[in-house]
């Protein structure tokens, strides 16, 4: 799943960028976990503005030398991000765009298509490299310690009153966070089933959709929400293909 970040100058036009991706969201129909909006003309300062976004689109009728900074910007400091651009430029702003030290990964124009964008986001969510759990840790912060958990360990989270219980089979650690937070920093393999519970889907024993539950290895059982059973059951029967 990827999380976008989008700066768009005509998203009172329809169809726009905005409302094109906002409905595809809505609907679960692209491979998105979270959307924000970015100022280009407010300066990043560092890396970890960045780290929890995948995807950059831009969509201005014009392209001038603030927005082109701005891209060039983001790929000195994160080069996996993805940059895509959505112009009704001349030929002579688009070379703004088109340099090595931007590193495009869509070039789109005005009106936007939705099947154009739809593609775009689904080959950029195809070639994102896949994440692995080999050596991989989440990092609490509880109390003052910082403590580093293999994720490989972790068999679920749930938002409890304001903090997160992160639990393996041998520990509960509570810490102050957000299941949307947590969600852009764990792999893949971790799903939200409820509205309080993201779960690593390694340690499912058996899913029960008639009676909306979830059976661990370790014999503990969470609830499946209907928000996410559609989402939950496509991820399964795609781990097991």
């Amino acid at each position: 799943m990827l999380t976008v970040a989008i700066y768009d100058e005509l998203k009172e036009q329809k169809p726009s960028v905005t409302g094109i991706i906002a409905s595809a969201v809505k609907r679960r129909e692209l491979p998105i976990r979270e959307v924000f909006f970015i100022n280009p003309r407010i300066r990043i300062e560092n890396e970890d503005s960045l780290k929890d976004i995948d995807v950059f689109i831009f969509s201005a009728a014009a392209v001038d030398g603030a927005l082109a900074d701005c891209a060039k910007r983001i790929r000195a400091l994160k080069s996996t991000a993805y940059i895509v651009f959505v112009t009704a430029a001349a030929k002579s702003n688009i070379q703004l765009l088109v340099r090595p030290s931007i590193g495009l990964s869509g070039l789109l124009f005005i009106p936007p298509e939705r099947a154009a964008i739809y593609q775009t986001i689904n080959e950029i969510a195809a070639e994102r490299p896949a994440p692995t759990d080999e050596g991989e840790v989440f990092t609490v912060k509880s109390g003052s310690e910082y403590r580093k958990v293999p994720m490989r360990n972790i068999i679920y989270f749930q938002s409890l009153e304001k903090k997160i219980v992160l639990a393996t089979d041998k520990q509960e650690i509570e810490f102050y966070s957000s299941l949307s937070a947590i969600s852009s920093q764990v792999p893949e393999y971790f799903v939200r089933c409820y509205k309080s519970y993201i779960v690593n889907t390694k340690y499912i024993a058996a899913v029960d959709v008639s009676s909306m539950e979830i059976s661990l290895d370790t014999g503990f059982r969470l609830p499946l929400s209907r928000q996410y059973k559609a989402d939950f059951k496509r991820f399964i029967a795609g781990r097991a293909e």
